[in-house]
């Protein structure tokens, strides 16, 4: 087994005896890990859930998120069944890759068995046959409290929420039934004829010609998507569409072109309350706030909303000029390429553009050093950030062919790439963190302070408030 993934059944799961046969349930086991000194590193308490079965596949193996309930699959005769916590299941021809899976909770647990012809859907124990299931196999809401899949019968295709099937269509969408992130409302994207549509909590929407970027808010208030009829884009917000337009403006300027240039068109503030994108109709272009267009304008961009949702600032031109709204307020000034607030709204920072240079403006004053500007060749999207408690910025840097990490003005060490930990804040602190490559070692920067060169580093942790951290390298 590969060491990384021996690491996380070690980190969720107890070590289980091979082969041995099963018994009564051992009392809990405290442990002490202790370095030469006698410093103790780690406190365990260990507890044994299961042990391995000969005849277990242990590609197969799950272990539930709380570590407390086991799965796995074994050979049944001429079948295979699966086994959890212990007891034998129904004995299938086969089962859908990957799609044994626990509920977050832990409380609940499905997966797809294959019979001659039929696909039978198992959850907590109770089956449910079909001609066919999707790939995206069972899913669970994020509060454990539904449970989907999307099914074929009789050549139609249809989601099954909590084992109520709906309507019947031509097709849905391989992503299948998304829950919002709080696990309260549910979508999905269907095929009717030559046309297609979005179902949200069971609700049909209209009929389009093509639908793309269906997601949640990340508070879970707010089902967003974009829909094409007739040559025309249309913005839809929470059933609601907004349009028509002959475009729709990417956040994000490296998404230009490609399919997934409309995922990212709307910005939502942080707790849900507002949402805006910019659009374009007849030449001009428009920021659509809250349903609300404002414009026109001969072209804008750089759309952003403070996380609280008080704010709003954008950059935009008539034609003479670009200029920075903020909260309705126009001023004009040197070419800006991003905008972002802090989380409490009370600081802006840009991007400014001095020719082919970037440099760094946070609440209104530019990065300088020896009296100079601080300017780079690229300052990477999305721009500045803030720390959670809004006092400290960072942002990635480019100069002359290096990339640089620039906390507070401060500039860190130059290096070529990132590494696998991208710039940004530990959660909770005002501690900047990011890893870079240095050679083929990777090197993790934390608040300033550089670790060890490792060979690859994982399973980054934080206590609280991000006071300490460990990681394994």
């Amino acid at each position: 087994m590969p060491t990384h993934l021996l690491l996380s059944l070690l980190l969720t799961a107890p070590c289980f005896g091979a082969g041995l046969a099963p018994q009564e349930e051992a009392a809990p086991k405290d442990l002490e890990v202790k370095d030469a000194a006698g410093k103790v590193l780690a406190q365990v308490r260990e507890s044994i859930i299961g042990f391995n079965d000969p005849s277990m596949n242990e590609e197969s193996f799950l272990a539930s998120p709380d570590g407390r309930r086991v799965a796995y699959m074994i050979m049944d005769g001429a079948g295979v069944a699966v086994v959890l916590d212990g007891k034998k299941g129904e004995s299938f021809e086969g089962f859908a890759a990957g799609s044994l899976v626990f509920s977050p909770d832990g409380q609940h647990f499905g997966y797809v068995g294959t019979r001659p012809g039929r696909h039978v859907v198992v959850h907590d124990g109770k089956l449910h046959e079909y001609s066919g299931v999707s790939k995206q196999g069972v899913v669970f809401s994020s509060d454990s409290q539904h449970v989907g899949w999307v099914a074929e019968r009789e050549g139609r295709q249809l989601a099954v929420l909590d084992g109520l099937e709906g309507a019947g269509y031509d097709g849905i969408a391989p992503q299948g039934i998304l829950f919002s992130p709080d696990g309260k409302r549910h979508v999905y994207q269907a095929k009717s004829a030559d046309k297609y549509l979005v179902v949200l909590d069971g609700e049909e929407g209209r009929l389009w010609d093509t639908i793309a970027g269906l997601r949640f808010s990340e508070d879970g208030h707010h089902a967003l998507y974009v829909a094409m009829r007739d040559g025309k884009w249309y913005a839809i917000i929470d059933g609601v569409d907004h349009g028509p337009y002959d475009e729709l403006r990417s956040l994000n300027p490296a998404t230009k072109g490609t399919p997934d240039q409309m995922i990212e068109v709307f910005e939502v503030s942080a707790n849900g309350t507002r949402v805006a994108f910019i659009a374009k109709r007849d030449e001009q272009w428009y920021l659509v706030l809250d349903g609300k267009e404002q414009g026109p304008f001969q072209t804008c961009a750089g759309l952003a909303l403070s996380p609280e949702g008080s704010r709003v600032a954008f950059l935009a031109t008539r034609g003479e000029g670009w200029f920075m709204s903020v909260d309705g307020v126009e001023q004009t000034g040197q070419s800006l390429e991003s905008l972002s607030f802090s989380p409490d709204g009370r600081r802006l920072a840009s991007v400014v553009k001095h020719g082919e240079k970037r440099c760094a403006r946070i609440d209104g004053a530019e990065g300088k050093e020896e009296g100079k500007e601080k300017e780079y060749d690229k300052i990477e999207a999305p721009g500045i950030r803030f720390s959670y408690d809004g006092q400290h910025t960072a942002y990635l840097a480019e100069l002359g062919g290096e990339k640089l990490v620039v906390v507070d003005s401060v500039e860190g060490p130059r290096f070529k790439r990132l590494g696998k930990t991208g710039l940004g804040f530990v959660p909770g602190s005002a501690r900047a963190m990011y890893s870079f490559r240095r050679g083929e070692k990777e090197v993790l920067v934390i608040d300033g302070h550089e670790g060890p060169a490792c060979q690859s580093t994982r399973s980054l942790s934080f206590a609280p408030a991000g006071s300490r951290y460990a990681y394994a390298a």
